[in-house]
């Protein structure tokens, strides 16, 4: 089929990468072909002159400035696509604008926050098309509006799709930079703390055993940062932390059920 020989015309060595890294084989030739492309070139980012590997070496907490993030989506948006179904994010800089407030925030109730402020700014300026059905809405609807959203970007957007585009990308520009003889960045850890809800390493297992991040916070400084995480499991468990003061009722009753 015309699809294979398309396959075949990409060297090996890219196609065991594309394999692995479990996307869209032509988006991730895309994506490589442009850094390729874009490595001896200067680009210029909201007034600011980037080498491209200026843009891409960047690891956590260093980095990704605003720029290097954007650079980084503006890829993935143009060659890995998204789901028309996954609003409340219409462009890669609006992704851009959503992931670095989160970053700098590290709580869903700021992010509420800064979503409800970008509606209302749009709202009352009618500066953006995809807001057209916020314009006849009063603020209690705008903020009922940013509250769904906001939950909606972090379990869609933030749980799943950004940290695989991360990973994606952290892998591309490896591959780019290795062959040429260039430092690669690593965003690895970035990815893995977004999806954990910038929860502190050893603690993410508690994300995943299902405890609200709220109560997490609460127990980080009763917690070693030396501990493993099956530990970490064992020290709430003998140290009785699920009584801990300040944990509210259903925090409570969520460790004992879940651990």
């Amino acid at each position: 089929s015309e699809q294979y020989k398309e396959l075949m015309k990409i060297p090996q060595e890219e196609r065991e990468l594309f394999k692995k890294n479990g996307v869209s084989v032509k988006g991730q030739k895309g994506i490589v072909d442009s850094l390729l492309k874009k490595l001896d070139e200067q680009i210029k980012l909201n007034g600011t002159t980037y080498s491209c590997h200026d843009l891409i070496k960047w690891q956590y907490p260093n980095g990704p400035n605003y720029n290097q993030l954007s650079f980084i989506f503006d890829l993935c948006w143009k060659y890995l696509g998204k789901n028309k179904s996954s609003a409340p994010i219409y462009s890669s800089k609006q992704l851009t604008q959503r992931v670095m407030a989160y970053t700098k925030c590290k709580s869903i109730k700021e992010l509420v926050v800064d979503t409800e402020k970008s509606y209302r700014k749009a709202r009352d300026q009618q500066s953006e098309n995809w807001h057209e059905k916020y314009k006849d809405m009063d603020d209690k609807e705008v903020f009922d509006e940013a509250v769904r959203d906001a939950f909606q970007i972090l379990k869609h957007w933030f749980h799943y799709k950004v940290p695989k585009w991360l990973n994606v990308m952290n892998e591309l520009q490896k591959y780019v930079c290795g062959k040429n003889n260039l430092e690669p960045g690593n965003y690895t850890y970035y990815a893995n703390q977004i999806e954990n809800d910038f929860v502190r390493e050893n603690l993410s297992i508690l994300v995943e055993y299902g405890i609200p991040k709220s109560a997490i916070n609460k127990l980080e400084n009763k917690i070693s940062r030396d501990l493993s995480e099956d530990r970490v499991l064992d020290e709430i468990k003998n140290k009785k932390l699920m009584e801990t003061h300040g944990l509210i009722n259903y925090e409570k009753e969520k460790m004992v059920e879940n651990l």
